[in-house]
């Protein structure tokens, strides 16, 4: 019983969210100056760790955005309008 209700909600949100969400994500991080702040800590620190932090970091919020969103990568978009990514999924 629950499963039809799921699959309803998942099939129902796939259609909400737009497809850029994550670039959306970053934008609204680098134009959030406490976000920036956040944002830049955490790579920095693990950075300082020997890592590539900014793949770790970024890699990490495209999982939760499609985690959180649609669970569905719809293809890699290439030019994105956020400075903080090279590329994306679209959602």
């Amino acid at each position: 019983m629950w499963k039809k209700i799921d699959k309803l909600i998942e099939e129902t949100l796939v259609g909400l969210w737009p497809t850029d969400i994550t670039d959306q994500v970053f934008c609204a991080i680098e134009d959030d100056s406490e976000r920036l702040r956040v944002y830049s800590k955490v790579v920095k620190n693990l950075n300082a760790a020997g890592k590539n932090g900014e793949y770790i970091v970024n890699q990490h919020i495209g999982k939760l955005v499609r985690q959180l969103t649609t669970g569905v990568n719809k293809g890699r978009c290439n030019n994105p309008r956020s400075g903080l990514i090279k590329s994306y999924e679209r959602h």
